[in-house]
């Protein structure tokens, strides 16, 4: 809807070459391209790991039910005390749809690591394009970094979007 917005309103100024340059960068692109890329590999997923179940997966679905945080009477959860964060970002996600898929979980948590990674690409131009794509592969990786026994991309636990995060804030 921001882009929609956006576009009409430089058609209106004829800003548009202010508004290509801007916004349809080589970020973009990218963001594009994993948003495609997390569509499809988490289309039909299942949550697999214990955390997930006891947890992380739950959560969200108790958001889903009650209306409300994981720590009301009544919920589910075993550690209700846990801070909501990220995964009122798979909240997000999941809320679109008016039940808690489990996939739509792993896309909340997807898109939110790859939107912390994003600065990485806010200096590459077009005329930097094969630096860009030879950038790629190392931005992808560096969930793996902080991940121990787990494939970063793959799961809800949080020590990968945590530590993504604390990256981002330094960077």
């Amino acid at each position: 809807l921001l882009f929609l917005t956006g576009l009409t309103k430089s058609l209106i100024r004829r800003e548009m070459k202010v508004y290509v340059s801007n916004v349809l960068n080589f970020g973009f692109l990218f963001f594009i391209a994993a948003l495609c890329l997390i569509y499809y590999m988490t289309d039909g997923r299942l949550l697999s790991r214990y955390d997930e179940f006891t947890h992380w997966g739950l959560t969200v679905k108790n958001y889903m039910i009650f209306d409300g945080f994981a720590n009301i009477p009544g919920s589910t959860t075993l550690a209700a005390g846990y801070p909501p964060g990220i995964s009122l970002f798979c909240y997000l996600f999941t809320s679109l749809r008016d039940w808690a898929n489990e996939c739509d979980m792993l896309k909340g948590m997807n898109v939110f690591v790859v939107s912390m990674l994003l600065p990485v690409f806010r200096r590459i131009n077009w005329k930097r394009f094969v630096f860009g794509l030879f950038l790629i592969p190392f931005v992808l990786f560096v969930p793996w970094l902080f991940s121990t026994h787990i494939i970063p991309y793959n799961t809800l636990y949080i020590d990968c979007p945590i530590a993504v995060m604390f990256a981002f804030l330094l960077y």
